[in-house]
């Protein structure tokens, strides 16, 4: 699976809910198997309501291999699952607290890129200042001819 069909801006979540996959099966001790059977299934949808908490229904589908109506189909299906599917509770609660370190990350990175972004605009204002102080200096030293 890549990320061809990943908006840009969305492919840094889309590469941590990559581990949170991983670890969510690792957790559970099963591996994501492309089947119809109920605990499959039901793994499947609880890591995709909780993964769907922060991500758009596009990264999910590709994250889980599913399509994005399938996502939606399994959001309006979460309240009634976490009360009537037994077992889909706990798997739900796995999936979210792996999902919340995630989002830590997300943000974490976010947050470093935006800082080398300023970082870049000082260096430019910067070098601006520089520019206008000598073209200062400049002047004034014709005046004072």
């Amino acid at each position: 699976m890549d990320n061809n069909n990943i908006p840009l801006k969305h492919r840094i979540a889309f590469e941590c809910a990559k581990e949170v996959k991983k670890a969510y099966y690792r957790n559970l001790g099963c591996e994501p198997l492309p089947s119809r059977k109920a605990e499959v299934v039901q793994t499947k949808m609880a890591l995709a309501c909780a993964l769907l908490e922060s991500l758009p229904p596009v990264v999910v589908a590709e994250t889980i291999g599913v399509d994005r109506t399938t996502t939606l189909y399994y959001r309006k299906n979460h309240e009634s699952n976490m009360t009537f599917w037994n077992g889909y509770s706990e798997k739900f609660k796995e999936a979210k607290s792996l999902c919340d370190v995630m989002n830590g990350e997300v943000v974490l990175h976010e947050r470093q890129n935006r800082i080398k972004i300023i970082d870049v605009k000082v260096n430019i204002l910067n070098k601006q200042i520089k520019e206008l102080l000598e073209e200062k200096q400049t002047i004034k030293s014709k005046l004072n001819e």
